[in-house]
């Protein structure tokens, strides 16, 4: 039997990152996303405590083949231990990788390796030079809830409680949809790339 444990472990990282919208946009999907996960937990409602599933920096590129293999055995590489489980912790670190290009609206532009403040934000720049493509990396914004220091820390309920018993055996799956998760925005004079939320699903079997 599949339960379905959480939805999007890596999800909703940046909703408080907004941007004013120039004069060209344009949404694409990635070659490259990476994260870094420091930390996932899961409450127990039993003991009303959180239970550490995954512990240690760990960095994902979760636009690459297999990356739900790796993603899944980061919380499944210790033992749950018995209990009911109703929400998940999950803590990373604040900084996004991305690479990516995208017609704006027919030239051609590209993540670059430059970093751009865009208000308070920092961001990434692009470029209409092939040369310059590069993976960029944008910082999840100090503003967004849940921003503590270097670290963002994100709480999801689940959708039913995850029971675990002694004697069961599980195994946790990660699906990732990347679909559009690079915004450029073309104006006057620079473009600006940051990174959007994917779906990412969990999945635990028993």
């Amino acid at each position: 039997m599949k339960r379905l444990i959480g939805t999007a472990i890596f999800a909703i990282f940046f909703a408080a990152w907004t941007y004013d919208l120039c004069a060209a946009t344009r949404d694409v999907t990635p070659v490259v996303y990476k994260v870094t996960v420091r930390k996932v937990e899961l409450y127990d409602s039993a003991t009303a405590a959180w239970v550490t599933v995954g512990e240690g920096d760990a960095a994902f590129d979760i636009a690459s083949v297999g990356a739900g293999s790796v993603a899944g055995s980061y919380i499944s590489a210790r033992t749950v231990p018995e209990g009911d489980y109703t929400r998940m912790r999950l803590t990373l670190g604040r900084n996004v990788t991305v690479k990516a290009t995208a017609l704006l609206p027919d030239d051609p532009k590209y993540t670059t390796s430059t970093q751009i403040m865009n208000g308070a934000d920092t961001a990434i720049l692009g470029s209409g030079i092939a040369g310059d493509y590069a993976e960029g990396t944008a910082v999840i914004p100090a503003a967004t809830p849940g921003v503590s220091g270097d670290v963002y820390i994100f709480t999801s309920d689940f959708p039913s409680t995850l029971t675990v018993r002694k004697g069961t055996a599980k195994k946790t799956r990660v699906k990732f949809d990347l679909a559009n998760t690079v915004r450029f925005d073309d104006g006057p004079g620079q473009v600006i790339v940051y990174p959007r939320q994917p779906s990412v699903f969990v999945q635990v079997m028993e």
